[in-house]
């Protein structure tokens, strides 16, 4: 099974035309939701935010391709599941990344957001394995 090597929500995820380096620009931490007079959020509230989702896999020895499952997903946090991708990739390279572009962003609850990693092997392993989370934070915040 591939080795994660790197896990983030960002703002943009630039790949060089040249040397097909990959930059994450702004990593994201806290989501703030303005609220003007008091007005409550509707629970099924998207923000307009494009956003990114980036995740890097190393070969380990057998692995070799092999063909793998990477699930993504995006937890509430009254535990309902958002936003889900599930992306088939080998290990033919040392490096595997995978960059999931996401247009909106629930903000309807306020509170943490998990982003959820899990992984498989294609056709070996039924069940997905959950190798990494990362916790954003929606927060309503009163605009005076």
């Amino acid at each position: 099974m591939p080795r994660l090597v790197l896990f983030a929500p960002c703002d943009k995820a630039i790949v060089d035309q040249e040397t097909n380096s990959l930059s994450l620009i702004a990593i994201l931490e806290n989501i703030r939701v303005p609220i003007v007079d008091g007005i409550t959020v509707p629970a099924d509230t998207s923000a307009p935010l494009t956003w990114a989702c980036v995740s890097m896999w190393q070969r380990i020895e057998g692995d070799a391709n092999k063909e793998f499952e990477q699930r993504i997903c995006l937890l509430l946090p009254d535990g309902q599941e958002a936003i889900e991708s599930i992306t088939s990739f080998q290990m033919t390279d040392l490096y595997m990344r995978s960059v999931l572009r996401v247009n909106g962003f629930p903000v309807g609850q306020e509170g943490e957001h998990t982003l959820r990693l899990a992984v498989r092997e294609t056709g070996a392993e039924p069940v997905w394995r959950t190798v990494a989370d990362f916790v954003l934070n929606v927060i309503h915040e009163a605009v005076t």
